[in-house]
């Protein structure tokens, strides 16, 4: 206002005020013992999604340390959580995961920490046959992949480091095999419900796909001539 800005126009300006700067035991304190505490949104958001979400001492502390470098009071947080949790909340939700642990491990590295703990064998196998049951419940199909194809998916969810879920969304629909094995379905009007994916289908999907529909044209026209005559 003294530089002669208009005073409706400093009032919309947000301004901070560090009264007194909070430290890390203050912040500490925020974080396990206020009422609507920051923790226990996340704790609720979680549990939402059937995760339960446990915390070590040693990683509240460690998240009260990281909130003093940004110098926002309390608000820092809220930034230090957001940031490390962000991608839990996306991915976990479309596993079969049903605990995750808040560790100084997760906030140090958490893609590390998410990707370790999306392809570790246990949960590709889970979330493998989780992903079968999806597709069949949409599709109306059913759907077998052959032993060998199976470990193949969880070493590649290993090497990959990828969650089971989105190695296969890539192999299999962004391919165009779940679309084609539906067409199959309906263009046999039923006849056709049950597909064994064996390893040729999982390493060249795109043109495994083709063949099986134009085996299943050819027939098509087997019965057609037949008819004819």
């Amino acid at each position: 206002v003294e530089a002669g800005l208009e005073p409706e126009f400093i009032g919309r300006i947000p301004v901070r005020v560090a009264v007194n700067a909070l430290d890390a035991n203050d912040l500490y304190q925020i974080l396990t013992t206020a009422e609507d505490s920051i923790i226990k949104q996340y704790e609720y958001e979680f549990d939402g999604y059937g995760i339960q979400l446990k915390t070590e001492p040693s990683a509240l502390r460690c998240v009260a340390e990281m909130a003093t470098e940004e110098k926002t009071g309390a608000r820092a947080l809220v930034t230090i959580l957001e940031r490390s949790l962000r991608d839990f909340k996306f991915e976990l939700p479309s596993t079969t995961s049903s605990e995750l642990t808040l560790s100084t491990g997760l906030l140090t590295d958490p893609r590390a920490t998410l990707d370790e703990l999306l392809c570790t064998p246990e949960r590709a196998a889970a979330d493998l046959q989780q992903w079968i049951e999806e597709l069949e419940r949409n599709s109306n199909v059913r759907v077998e992949l052959a032993d060998d194809v199976r470990a193949r998916v969880v070493r590649d969810c290993a090497e990959a480091r990828s969650s089971a879920e989105a190695l296969l969304e890539r192999r299999f629909r962004a391919s165009g095999v779940v679309d084609g094995l539906r067409r199959i379905h309906e263009a046999t009007e039923g006849k056709v419900a049950f597909f064994s994916i064996n390893m040729a289908m999982y390493e060249h999907p795109e043109e495994e796909i083709v063949k099986w529909q134009q085996s299943l044209a050819g027939l098509g026209s087997k019965d057609t001539g037949s008819s004819k005559k």
